[in-house]
């Protein structure tokens, strides 16, 4: 009982991606930590990281992981950061039309 008190505070304290697209539409706007984000960049990234064009499990989970530090470290909190100004890996994971990301 008491790890699921925690659990259900701890997520109250998620932080939220936001992606739009271009005319300020939101495209996906989920926690960080359960974003959708494109197989062809998760893929993109296992290869970069592992060379691992097909990743395991224990594989994408490292590269979902490392792609959620990687974009709390370069999205301040409550500021669009352009995606066109990310780390092409970072662009890859996002949807083709994204032009803005945000944490919250």
């Amino acid at each position: 009982m008491l790890f699921r008190k925690h659990r259900q505070e701890s997520s109250a304290k998620e932080e939220a991606l936001i992606v739009r697209d271009a005319s300020g539409r939101i495209l996906a706007e989920c926690p960080i930590e359960d974003f959708p984000f494109e197989e062809k960049g998760i893929i993109q990234s296992s290869i970069e990281f592992y060379r691992d064009p097909e990743p395991c499990e224990i594989h994408r989970g490292a590269v979902l992981s490392r792609s959620v530090a990687h974009f709390r470290m370069v999205c301040p909190k409550g500021e669009p950061v352009a995606v066109s100004a990310l780390d092409p890996l970072l662009q890859a994971l996002l949807p083709p039309q994204a032009a803005t990301a945000e944490l919250r």
